[in-house]
């Protein structure tokens, strides 16, 4: 599924749009939006060009005039953003233009004389765009002139250009230039003269190449649950990734033996081995593209030489007064830390003895860390109820 974008016409604002989906019939949209435009080329110019990412649209006028719209993929809808002005000195003429392939760049050939053309190039998110303006090509004088530009898919753009000194029948050029490093600024870009050959020629228009790397649209980070894990009973374990956009939202189900089940990493605790299913929806796009789901199974172990009490009443009754490691091992190693990763306990060689009453404990929720000698490590929470 997919939108068509037409944009043609004389001192108008009004956009076409087909949405292009799996039925037989097609409905027209219009959208009338941003400055207007007159469009009455001639047919050798390229009146607009989207870029890679397919959500930013670029709009040329003869007049001197690129308006850039951003575009939504989901809805179709156009948003103007901001232009490129250029006084109409001596047919100031814009003809091709294309984006880089990272999208940071626009260039575009512009016809300044009749007989005097170049390629310049801006950097599309500056707010002053025209501010960021550097000639990276130019004709010689009454020669040729640049026209179509185009991205091919080795990600190098390509430079159509003519003969003016024939006119009204153009020369045809034998090569085409090239911009050999796109996503560079100024001229380390590398713009080349003749760089390929052609065996015939071209006047003024480049082959439409489709942007077969657009696709779909996707999230910015799928849904990712993380590897199953198998722990002991009592103990605990972090699921998921990090959320590295910042604009994720998350939801896992069943909550149970969950701390936070909206987090992008909760801990995990439960009293019976469960699959835990993720739901992961990136806000920055449409639902029906922006959702994907993920699972993980935690196992609980019933097998485990080490196996914790995991509740503290330090209150002198004689019942559970101590941090309780059951089977404990000469040698065993507990680290206990709080809730802000501050170890407040550490023993090399634990004697079922913490607390000890040298410290004053705020009830809460306590992290601990077991090394057995012969079984290894093992984590998970212990609560200090007063």
């Amino acid at each position: 599924m997919g939108h068509m974008i037409s944009a043609f016409g004389d001192s108008t604002n009004t956009f076409f749009k087909i949405l292009l989906d799996s039925k037989e019939d097609f409905d027209l949209e219009y959208q009338a939006i941003g400055p207007f435009f007159d469009q009455s080329f001639n047919p050798f110019e390229a009146p607009f060009v989207f870029n890679p990412s397919g959500n930013l649209l670029a709009l040329q006028s003869r007049v001197g005039r690129i308006d850039f719209y951003k575009f939504d993929r989901c809805t179709g809808e156009l948003t103007y953003w901001k232009s490129i002005n250029k006084p109409n000195v001596n047919e100031n003429i814009f003809y091709g233009m294309e984006f880089s392939p990272n999208g940071q760049l626009f260039y575009l050939s512009d016809r300044y004389a009749f007989n005097q053309s170049r390629i310049l190039q801006y950097e599309v998110f500056e707010e002053d765009i025209l501010s960021t303006e550097i000639k990276i090509g130019e004709t010689p004088a009454d020669s040729m002139g640049f026209l179509d530009l185009k991205l091919g898919p080795d990600a190098k753009i390509y430079v159509g250009y003519e003969d003016v000194q024939n006119w009204p029948i153009p020369k045809r050029g034998k090569f085409l230039c090239t911009i050999e490093n796109p996503d560079t600024k100024g001229l380390a870009c590398n713009f080349q003269w003749n760089s390929l050959y052609l065996n015939g020629g071209t006047t003024v228009g480049l082959p439409n190449i489709p942007n077969y790397r657009l696709g779909r649209l996707t999230p910015a980070q799928p849904a990712e649950a993380g590897p199953n894990q198998a722990i002991c009973d009592g103990e605990f374990t972090q699921l998921g990734t990090p959320d590295a956009t910042g604009k994720m939202i998350y939801s896992w189900s069943p909550p149970d033996g969950l701390d936070f089940p909206s987090f992008a990493q909760p801990t995990s605790s439960p009293a019976q081995t469960t699959t835990y299913y993720l739901t992961a929806i990136d806000t920055t796009i449409c639902p029906e593209y922006g959702t994907s789901y993920d699972s993980v199974t935690v196992t609980v172990k019933s097998d485990c030489h080490i196996q914790v009490v995991p509740v503290v009443t330090p209150d002198g009754d004689g019942l559970n007064d101590h941090f309780e490691i059951k089977n404990l091992r000469p040698g065993t190693e507990v680290q206990i830390t709080d809730y802000l990763g501050r170890r407040v306990y550490h023993s090399a060689n634990y004697q079922n003895d913490w607390p000890d009453g040298s410290l004053v404990l705020s009830q809460g929720v306590y992290f601990y860390w077991v090394e057995d000698p012969q079984e290894g490590a093992v984590a998970g929470r212990v609560v200090v109820v007063r």
